[in-house]
């Protein structure tokens, strides 16, 4: 996304599509191509399945699952079916 105000550019990229928009942005944004590499990720380590094993049993209450899905951010970002969707 970018925005202008007050003479500034401004670029957000959610996490999740980084990989498909970064390097367009990037393009727009400093009329350079640049490539993002991936870099300390769980799964290249030996930490890899306590991280597994984590996401896979985490339990969160649900009263703060639905704080984090009624906030202001996530509504800015998400629509109602994506917030659905999870």
């Amino acid at each position: 996304m970018f925005d202008k105000f007050m003479n500034q550019r401004l670029l957000v990229i959610k996490m999740e599509r980084i990989s498909k928009s970064f390097s367009v942005a990037i393009v727009y944004l400093f009329g350079q191509k640049i490539e993002l590499s991936r870099a300390n990720e769980a799964s290249s380590k030996t930490i890899n399945k306590v991280y597994v094993d984590f996401k896979n049993n985490i339990k969160l209450p649900k009263e703060y699952v639905s704080k984090l899905y009624n906030s202001d951010y996530i509504n800015h970002f998400y629509t109602e079916i994506n917030r659905l969707k999870n």
